[in-house]
């Protein structure tokens, strides 16, 4: 063993070393820093500007448009009422009050049908006959909005051929098993309710 003892002192070991085993030992590992702090979080994002639809004057991508349009369906029958309170009454609500004095509006109602318009228990919603009735009281109220008011500019029922690939039913998954969105070209009472709107147009 080597002993290593202070000049001064031949009978003293170092401090710290209590007998020559300690002069041998490694000393003890430095503990590593501790880590740094995480930072701080990002501020908020700041908050979202309103929809120009939704802002209290129109913005210029709202101004540079001639017409504007929301198509707006319902898939579960006849119901009175139903354009004036649930198309109309959003119209007047979000669309008419930002809009400049030289802009109407398109509307499109729903001129289509389904046969697998059914809750999951095969409980049909409303069938192609109650499609079929649904949207021919719709023309109606359609065409009694366009009517009274001149902001109307135009009516573009939906659709003529049908769409093989659409989701005719507002209960199913949009998948192969419910494609079936029947055109107007299908529904009987439906189509005669537009083509006596149409002879009545043409007649102006």
């Amino acid at each position: 063993f080597l002993f290593f003892f202070t000049e001064k002192s031949p009978n003293t070991v170092p401090e710290g070393v209590r007998g020559p085993g300690d002069l041998l030992k490694e000393p003890p590992p430095t503990p590593p820093p501790p880590p740094p702090p995480p930072p701080p979080p990002p501020p908020p994002p700041p908050p979202l500007s309103p929809s120009p639809l939704h802002s209290p004057s129109p913005s210029p991508s709202v101004t540079g448009l001639d017409w504007y349009s929301v198509d707006i369906y319902h898939m579960d029958g006849a119901s009175n009422g139903w354009v004036n309170n649930q198309v109309e009454g959003y119209y007047n609500k979000f669309i008419f009050p930002n809009l400049t004095a030289n802009q109407r509006v398109a509307v499109v109602p729903g001129f289509f049908g389904s046969d697998v318009n059914h809750f999951p228990n095969g409980t049909y919603v409303c069938n192609r006959t109650c499609y079929d009735a649904m949207c021919a009281l719709d023309a109606g109220g359609f065409w009694s909005w366009a009517q009274r008011d001149e902001r109307v500019a135009a009516i573009f029922p939906w659709n003529w051929n049908g769409c093989p690939t659409c989701n005719g039913s507002h209960w199913t998954p949009p998948h192969t098993c419910c494609m079936d969105e029947i055109g107007g070209r299908d529904m009987q009472r439906a189509r005669a309710a537009w083509t006596q709107i149409g002879k009545s147009i043409s007649r102006k």
